[in-house]
């Protein structure tokens, strides 16, 4: 698709059992961008467990909303819109009819989702959103649980339990340890989930606040849920920490909104008896669920093998490619200096490539500092934190020869990391100082490697005209070369 066709916007309303949605997005693509979000508390599934029906104040609230909603997307223009409803409307005896009263007065199709579709819809948000996934996602709502395994882009096994924390308090009430019982006789059952797992991958609100408290509390220096990762060992030692609080000071959390404060002890001991019958090493918090995956699911194949880290790029420079030939032209002309990269490496270098030139249009002065502030802060998928900050630090040193910014977001990588981020960034760096951004220079003057020492050959002609900055500029990629080699061994 060329860059000057735009795709129509879409959106999703989603009527979930704690709140209802709106999310408008620039387009039904690889990564969409959200440009609106609206989310309005409703409780749809309070009291469903007691009455089997919906309160009527919850379904006034969510009808309004999606009133609004569905105003605020025909004066939009919006011309496709998906409504899914969840687990309170498809449990509840007046679900279904409270769902054609919405249709027919809002001239919408809204789809009840299944549990074992809602499954589905929350592991391809993680496929969306993730590099590779391989493990446990769960998907806590208020009104259910949703486990699925995932392997090699595949749904391996799925399952969906009416163990949301609003279902769980309407059960057990507020009392931790009923709520523990409840939760623990519900996993039991499941069989599959005793296999073990590397990696527990967690979707929802209620564990994305656990998330954040656990940032706040720990003055991690990275404001960034999405890829969030601890080891099991220190999440359960936080986890146990949170439970053992008054409930006033618990209330008071940095990082806890007042309207998750119903739900935290719930998610809490949920995200406790996950860990603990399938033994995962690790907790990975996501920011994607089953809107993400339900746009995801609408793509083709061929989309789907879209790396999420370049197309979230794109989004960032706005283009629909990044595919150029000064782009593919720097990445092999820096390959001599990474002869011995992994993969993770690789991928992350060609990520530098794509956004060398990310900062041109900003100040001189300030080229570095937006840079490395700009990666940080952007909406970017398939990335770890630690890769992030690499990404960040090289930009940095495309433009900056010394690290000058916020010591703190160092902690999140090794010192090697740093050395290939000052590598890749020198390098690109000269690279443009050589060619002004034209391919077809890089062709005449290579980058070249002899054990630690590294020089420029090529055709003579174009050596002759190599500024002396260059040369200047050589010797210290020369210095960070030969660091990054001692490092590396």
């Amino acid at each position: 698709m060329h860059s000057h066709q735009k795709r129509p916007l879409v959106g999703v309303i989603d009527i979930g059992s704690n709140s209802v949605r709106l999310v408008i997005y620039d387009g039904l693509k690889r990564v969409p961008r959200p440009l609106f979000n609206e989310k309005n508390p409703c409780g749809l599934g309070h009291g469903i467990t007691q009455t089997g029906r919906l309160q009527e104040d919850a379904k006034e609230l969510a009808r309004g909303s999606v009133t609004r909603f569905c105003h605020l997307a025909k004066l939009i223009g919006l011309r496709d819109i998906y409504a899914v409803a969840t687990a309170a409307i498809r449990d509840a005896e007046d679900g279904r009819e409270f769902i054609q009263t919405l249709e027919q007065e809002n001239r919408i199709s809204i789809k009840i989702i299944s549990g074992e579709r809602e499954a589905y819809l929350a592991a391809q948000g993680i496929f969306a959103s993730m590099h590779k996934p391989k493990g446990l996602a769960g998907d806590l709502g208020g009104g259910s649980l949703e486990l699925v395994e995932l392997s090699s882009g595949v749904i391996s096994h799925q399952t969906t339990l009416q163990a949301g924390t609003l279902r769980l308090l309407d059960a057990c009430g507020d009392d931790p340890d009923d709520i523990r019982k409840h939760v623990r006789k519900i996993l039991e059952k499941t069989e599959w989930l005793h296999d073990g797992y590397k990696r527990f991958y967690a979707i929802g609100g209620g564990f994305r606040s656990i998330a954040r408290v656990h940032m706040r509390a720990h003055k991690y220096p990275l404001s960034l849920v999405h890829h969030y990762t601890l080891d099991s060992d220190m999440m359960f030692s936080f986890l146990s920490h949170l439970l053992a609080m008054k409930p006033d000071k618990r209330e008071s959390l940095d990082g806890l909104s007042k309207r998750r404060i119903e739900g935290f002890v719930p998610s809490i001991i949920a995200l406790e008896e996950i860990l603990r019958i399938t033994g995962a090493e690790q907790v990975v918090f996501s920011y994607a669920g089953i809107r993400e995956g339900l746009l995801y699911d609408k793509l083709s194949p061929n989309e789907h093998d879209t790396d999420v880290l370049t197309a979230s790029l794109s989004n960032l420079m706005g283009k629909e490619t990044l595919d150029n030939d000064y782009t593919h032209a720097l990445f092999d002309w820096q390959q001599p200096l990474f002869a011995d990269e992994k993969k993770w490496q690789r991928r992350l270098r060609k990520a530098s490539c794509l956004t060398s030139e990310i900062a041109l249009p900003v100040s001189s002065d300030f080229r570095g500092q937006w840079a490395f502030e700009h990666i940080l802060q952007a909406s970017l998928y398939g990335l770890t934190h630690r890769e992030r900050v690499m990404l960040a630090l090289s930009l940095y040193f495309r433009y900056r020869k010394t690290f000058r910014m916020d010591e703190s977001f160092l902690a999140l990588v090794e010192e090697q990391d740093i050395l290939w981020a000052q590598l890749a960034g020198t390098a690109a760096d000269i690279a443009f100082m050589l060619s002004a951004g034209t391919a077809v220079f890089l062709d005449q003057v290579h980058l070249e490697v002899d054990g630690d020492e590294a020089y420029l050959t090529g055709d003579p002609t174009a050596l002759s005209m190599v500024p002396a900055a260059v040369e200047k500029r050589m010797e210290g990629l020369g210095e960070i070369f030969k660091a990054y080699l001692s490092c590396e061994r």
